[in-house]
């Protein structure tokens, strides 16, 4: 999901003769939106290698293949040694 805050700057002016005062007001705009997920059912996968071929199937980067091994890693679900290069 991103999502987008954008602030613009605009004058608001009193009507002619009121005796109002000229101001700036904060117009802010959020816009969000979100990509259609991949998703694949990872079935047994007894070696490192399956559950990296199946993550790069659904697209992931090398930054989330680290972060999966490692959460995978604290969590007790991957018995082997982390070691990034």
């Amino acid at each position: 999901m991103s999502v987008t805050v954008s602030e613009n700057t605009q004058v608001s002016q009193p009507g002619p003769f009121s005796r109002g005062r000229t101001t700036r007001v904060a117009r802010t705009q959020v816009d969000a939106s979100e990509k259609t997920a991949k998703i694949i059912e990872l079935q047994n996968a007894p070696r490192v290698s399956d559950i990296v071929r199946n993550l790069n199937a659904i697209g992931a980067t090398s930054s989330d293949l680290i972060a999966i091994l490692e959460a995978l890693k604290q969590a007790g679900a991957l018995h082997a040694r982390v070691k990034v290069i």
